[in-house]
């Protein structure tokens, strides 16, 4: 019988569990909160000793020996690094550090000595199904907003400590997932674990306290206020709270959020939300779309390098998620264009794209393609087990138009008269009327469009701030517009008011400003070429 020679590393941690009656490899890793399969392939040399994620790893495994009293200090701690060829534990880093300080605490004449304490568990982390594509720069921010000490003086280019960082972005970005990645990616780094408390479903915002009173176990805490009952807990805790979809019950959420943190000066918050809390110290980071290439760009020679497009995260995703459909499907000369156009039309919306790649089951790429510019009755029958507004692409969006007040709902819906992007001079003079939206509602409507993330902005070189919506919005606006029956009177004042805008211009070519009308021109030329059509 063949037998499975173990790493020099697993021989290691095998003789340094034996210390200890009944800790076995999988109590080892119930403790650590990895998978068994994770333990024995390290064990084996058969998963990765080398990279960051390893050394993670393996410092959590650490931690757990230390707690259950097997470790016999640092030095012991430095030999387990050492087997898997990493190196030693390093005090610059402050996680590391504290580590380092505990294990000097517990030096022990007899490694094998019995003082197990039981570990409470670290997460409540939901496990994912599917791969993670892209993101690294996301990831890699917000880690270092939560996790660089509070005492560090920033340096220039780097970010200072925040305790609460918000994901904010339009429905189907990617938040959601974003968010646990970065959860899970944070294990290591709070002592008193990360914990999920997933908002979607709740609707009376008296029950956002009690969710998280669920989640850590306090039902049988009866004194008191919940808020009181919460601080009591998390006070003295290094701990990682995750919020998800707090826009519908984001009053409340900013409320608790800013009790939370005035009294537990350890905790830290990772929040999901169409717009941002308005806390004090919040750090808000907007989801972008993945990236897409643009099929104007996209010559003959890009197309046939699928290389090249692959490295298109839109592109990479919508394959991935077409191979789970069909797994022959692959990028091929033939079909690149196909894909491409999917993904541009798309937006790079992680959710779209997904719904797209399911119907390979019924269309081939190149019908799917023909049809995506009706995406709101195409893109429909997502997963059963996830929320009915990830069932369907005009669910999401719907989601997010409910939330609107009546004033911001007129206003996106006028906004789709634009074709490419508008500043706020345009929108105060197309979009408002005397009656339901006045001119001077428009830029405040506008500031909240952008903040609950359904327009986007850009500040050109030219210090003028423009807008855009994405294509997705801007059909889903569209069609708002035209229940409205005010389609053609919009277009009516968009042409009026870009005539005045090229007759004005006509008028300064012939002066000391030429320059900046042209410059000016070449922004609008997308509308000037709307209005002239």
């Amino acid at each position: 019988m063949h037998m499975r020679s173990t790493h020099p590393f697993g021989d290691l941690l095998s003789r340094m569990r034996a210390r200890k009656p009944g800790l076995t490899q999988a109590q080892l890793a119930e403790l650590t909160g990895y998978d068994p399969s994770v333990i024995a392939r390290m064990g084996l040399g058969q998963k990765d000793l080398t990279g960051p994620q390893a050394r993670e790893r393996i410092l959590r495994i650490v931690q757990v020996l230390d707690q259950t009293g097997v470790l016999n200090g640092v030095e012991e701690a430095n030999a387990l690094l050492e087997a898997a060829t990493l190196p030693p534990l390093f005090a610059g880093n402050y996680v590391e550090a504290e580590l380092m300080q505990q294990l000097a605490l517990h030096r022990r004449a007899a490694p094998d000595s019995d003082l197990y304490r039981p570990s409470l568990p670290r997460h409540n982390l939901p496990a994912q199904l599917t791969s993670f594509i892209g993101r690294e720069q996301e990831i890699a921010e917000v880690k270092q907003f939560l996790t660089r000490p509070a005492h560090t003086v920033p340096q220039a280019r780097t970010r200072p400590q925040a305790r609460l960082v918000t994901l904010t972005g339009p429905g189907g970005v990617g938040k959601t997932r974003l968010a646990l990645e970065v959860a899970g990616a944070l294990l290591d780094d709070f002592g008193d674990g990360v914990w999920w408390v997933p908002l979607g479903s709740l609707t009376d915002p008296a029950l956002v306290a009690q969710t998280l009173i669920n989640t850590f176990g306090l039902n049988h805490q009866t004194k008191g206020s919940k808020q009181s009952v919460l601080v009591d807990y998390l006070a003295k805790r290094r701990l990682l709270l995750v919020l998800d979809n707090c826009e519908h019950l984001v009053d409340t959420c900013a409320e608790l959020t800013a009790h939370l943190m005035g009294y537990c000066p350890s905790l830290c918050i990772l929040a999901t939300s169409r717009e941002a809390l308005q806390v004090p110290g919040e750090v808000t980071l907007r989801v972008p779309p993945l990236t897409a290439p643009h099929p104007a760009s996209a010559e003959a020679a890009f197309l046939a390098d699928q290389n090249r497009v692959m490295d298109f995260d839109a592109v990479r995703l919508f394959v991935e998620r077409a191979q789970v459909m069909r797994p022959d499907f692959g990028l091929t000369t033939a079909n690149t264009s196909a894909v491409v156009h999917i993904c541009d039309r798309l937006d790079g919306i992680p959710l779209a794209l997904e719904l797209a790649a399911a119907l390979l089951q019924v269309l081939s790429v190149e019908e799917i393609a023909a049809r995506i510019d009706n995406r709101f009755t195409l893109l429909k029958g997502g997963y059963r087990t996830v929320t009915p507004r990830h069932q369907a692409l005009s669910n999401a969006v719907d989601w997010s138009y409910e939330l609107l007040t009546s004033a911001e709902q007129i206003l996106l819906a006028r906004l789709s008269v634009f074709v490419g992007r508008w500043d706020a001079e345009a929108a105060e003079a197309v979009c408002s009327d005397d009656g339901e939206l006045k001119h001077h509602d428009v830029l405040s409507a506008l500031r909240q469009l952008v903040n609950k993330s359904l327009v986007s902005f850009d500040e050109p070189p030219s210090g003028t701030t423009h807008y855009r919506l994405l294509k997705t919005i801007h059909e889903y606006a569209t069609e708002k517009l035209q229940e409205r029956k005010e389609h053609r009177m919009l277009k009516d004042d968009h042409l009026k008011y870009f005539v005045n805008v090229a007759e004005t211009a006509n008028r300064q070519l012939a002066t000391r400003e030429h320059d900046a009308v042209t410059n000016r021109l070449i922004e609008q030329q997308d509308e000037l070429q709307a209005a002239l059509n």
